[in-house]
């Protein structure tokens, strides 16, 4: 019995490279936008969501797309990056971060 292969037309392959936390957000909001909106949005709608210029938008999503996170052509997410909590950060007197990280990144 062979396994069935994916259909890479439905289901991407995944993703070759990770993103920057920016690239990250901004994919989530082309992602939460297409839903919300039911089609692509604008880069005018994503600049808006992420508080930045369409220009900065644009480049978020471009970097995304080389590394295989947005659909070619249109803004549509392939793949959609977890969310990652906040984490609390405090700098201390030494000048080392220590870091408060949420209960699921405990080890």
């Amino acid at each position: 019995m062979t396994d069935a292969l994916p259909d890479f037309a439905t289901d991407p392959a995944p993703p070759r490279f990770s993103l920057t936390v920016a690239q990250a957000d901004c994919v989530r909001v082309i992602a939460e936008l297409n839903d919300l909106l039911g089609r692509p949005p604008t880069y005018r709608e994503v600049a808006h969501e992420l508080c930045v210029e369409k220009g900065a938008a644009h480049a978020l999503a471009a970097g995304a797309r080389e590394r295989g996170w947005l659909a070619d052509g249109a803004l549509v997410a392939l793949h959609v990056p977890p969310a990652v909590e906040d984490c609390d950060i405090e700098i201390t007197a030494a000048g080392e971060a220590a870091a408060a990280l949420p209960a699921s990144l405990n080890f």
